[in-house]
């Protein structure tokens, strides 16, 4: 497993914490853990990943949760979802502006691109974007 630096995973457990609280989302320990396990990897896990690794630590937890878990986490803006080849999705707690290259066994790798070089459709102004998100599939 890749690991972030210990400086990147403190950085999104505090934004978990101060997202979770302004958002009034309970942090429950399986929120927690969760979330723990995903601001600590950068190799995009499923959710079968995820409930894989904490179920050892909550046995009585079940895939259901996580997928409840992940799905508050996406639409709390703390985790991005990647679809892969197979349609899995996988997550991220990497939310800065990056985008993703999906291989064919179904890993994804992180890519950094300046979006600055990005060419954008005739008429769409760069101050009317939200977000630029590029997802590469690799045959």
């Amino acid at each position: 497993m890749m690991n972030v630096s210990t400086q990147e995973h403190h950085r999104r457990m505090k934004r978990f914490v101060n997202v979770c609280r302004e958002k009034k989302f309970p942090i429950t320990p399986q929120k927690n853990a969760i979330f723990q396990f995903l601001a600590g990897t950068t190799t995009h896990p499923t959710a079968d990943d995820i409930f894989s690794v904490i179920q050892k630590q909550f046995p009585t937890l079940s895939l259901a949760t996580v997928y409840k878990n992940l799905q508050k986490l996406v639409q709390l803006g703390l985790v991005q979802e990647i679809r892969t080849h197979d349609k899995k999705l996988r997550y991220d707690a990497r939310i800065e502006s990056h985008h993703h290259m999906v291989l064919p066994n179904g890993q994804v790798i992180d890519v950094d691109i300046n979006e600055a070089h990005i060419p954008l459709p005739q008429g769409v102004d760069r101050d009317d974007l939200s977000e630029i998100s590029i997802l590469f599939y690799h045959k």
